[in-house]
């Protein structure tokens, strides 16, 4: 009935498997939303974690945001351009 919530460990294990995950099933919306939960679990849970690691994973959080393509059959060029 009440089962305790996961441990963060555990669920940061989880969304770090999901990163790949997303990833490889080309779902980039998805794999970015893996990586913030990702970083912001291990930002909170994970005292001892390196300045150094915090950067790398923010910088992944980033990059993957970048990588979600746009709506298919939006351009971003003026109307009156033709190709």
């Amino acid at each position: 009935p009440n089962a305790p919530p996961p441990k963060a460990k555990l669920m940061a294990a989880y969304y770090e498997k999901l990163t790949t995950l997303f990833w490889v099933s080309e779902n980039y919306l998805f794999h970015a939303f893996a990586w913030y939960k990702y970083y912001t679990l291990c930002k909170e849970y994970n005292r001892g974690m390196s300045e150094e690691m915090m950067q790398m994973q923010a910088s992944a959080v980033l990059l993957a945001a970048l990588c979600i393509p746009t709506l298919p059959g939006k351009s971003n060029k003026p109307s009156g351009d033709k190709d």
